[in-house]
């Protein structure tokens, strides 16, 4: 058996106006159609979600709320986790190991520079400089078990971004 998690850089945001709290801003025109292009290009999957964690940040929850309404999920799939906003690499990863084991599938919405960091402690193989806005990456691991995430070997099984020639 396997778990799979996809892990996706929030779309792009509008700039936060002066006073503006960074937590609070939402989606720009471009985010909101990274967001379509993203869950066309990961709709294979859609059948498989078994939950979204997400940061509980505007740009995060919007990119997910428009993921799954693109998918047609379920709202209550999608969970607002406070841990996730601005979550270091490590965060991330204690955070994957701690899923329910009854979930197999698991998507996480997060924020730079978590995401890339997370991504490039994956492989050897797979290094990137900057995951772009609403970027996402599958790895699978080989195991029953989240908390083996860490020290399970693992691949990608997908990467693109909204822009990416396919």
């Amino acid at each position: 058996m396997s778990k799979i998690v996809y892990i996706i850089r929030h779309a792009k945001s509008r700039h936060a106006f002066p006073g503006e709290s960074d937590f609070s801003r939402p989606l720009n025109e471009t985010g909101l159609q990274q967001v379509e292009k993203m869950a066309a290009r990961l709709s294979e999957i859609k059948d498989r979600i078994d939950m979204i964690f997400c940061s509980s940040a505007l740009r995060t929850k919007q990119t997910a709320i428009g993921l799954a309404t693109a998918w047609g999920l379920d709202p209550n799939k999608i969970q607002f986790v406070d841990e996730l906003y601005h979550a270091s690499e490590e965060t991330i990863t204690q955070f994957i190991s701690s899923i329910n084991n009854s979930c197999n599938t698991a998507i996480i919405v997060a924020h730079n520079p978590g995401v890339t960091d997370f991504v490039n402690e994956l492989s050897t193989e797979f290094k990137i400089d900057d995951v772009p806005t609403c970027g996402a990456i599958g790895i699978e691991t080989i195991g029953d078990n989240w908390i083996d995430f860490s020290d399970a070997s693992k691949r990608v099984i997908f990467w693109g971004y909204p822009n990416q020639n396919k």
